[in-house]
């Protein structure tokens, strides 16, 4: 499981705990489609060390909310791995080489493809919002991580990528599944890894930090959010 650790010095940690800061954690996506990223999770108990894994046990979901900034998208484990009947929202497991159908009654199944990505195909004629989730096993609620409008008769690729972004914002508002446009402070990128823990830290007066290491890279505040998280796949 990906493992990213951030450290924080006692000026730092005392500073943005004071100030009711909160880490928000984002994830790349691989995608044939133009989808927005959503924060996957927020840590508000900050300490100084923190562990942050990716989950690898992934679903697809569908909700009638609509994307909009400020919005926050919510996702729900199924019953069963069943079929499911759509109401404001509705998953399913899913993994690389299968396809999440939507049927005309909103329900959800998967079927095995001989492709190495992820595709949801959109059989009835509601619009939803879609994507994919983490399964982070705490709750009912699953952690969706992208999002992307689907018409009747779409179909669309997607994948979890390899990347983390880290971001830290004193904002009450920001919670997991909320569409942001843009990066309201400095952010860092992360490639993260299956075989090595990234180390990474954070300073008020000098922001993020990586020893100058290529599988990290600052952004701007301003920054748009999917110009460092989507990677456009043909």
């Amino acid at each position: 499981m990906p493992k990213t650790v951030i450290s924080l010095n006692p000026e730092s940690l005392n500073f943005l705990s004071t100030n009711q800061y909160k880490l928000c954690i984002f994830r790349g996506i691989l995608s044939d489609s133009h989808v927005q990223p959503l924060i996957l999770k927020t840590v508000n108990d900050l300490k100084s060390t923190i562990e942050i894994n990716l989950s690898n046990n992934i679903y697809g979901y569908i909700s009638t909310q609509k994307i909009k900034p400020g919005v926050q998208i919510y996702a729900y484990k199924p019953v069963s791995n069943k079929t499911k009947s759509a109401s404001s929202s509705s998953s399913i497991p899913i993994e690389t080489h299968q396809e999440m159908d939507i049927d005309k009654y909103g329900n959800l199944t998967t079927n095995a493809i001989t492709k190495n990505t992820i595709k949801i195909l959109n059989n009835s004629n509601q619009i939803y919002t879609t994507g994919i989730c983490e399964d982070f096993n705490t709750s009912s609620e699953l952690n969706p991580f992208c999002a992307v409008p689907i018409i009747y008769s779409q179909r669309i690729s997607l994948n979890p990528s390899t990347n983390a972004l880290f971001m830290f914002s004193p904002n009450t508002q920001y919670k997991k599944g909320m569409y942001l446009e843009k990066l309201e402070n400095q952010g860092m990128r992360v490639e993260t890894s299956n075989t090595e823990v990234r180390e990474i830290s954070f300073t008020i007066k000098a922001g993020w930090q990586a020893n100058n290491q290529t599988w990290a890279k600052t952004y701007a505040p301003g920054t748009k959010l999917s110009n460092i998280l989507v990677q456009l796949r043909l």
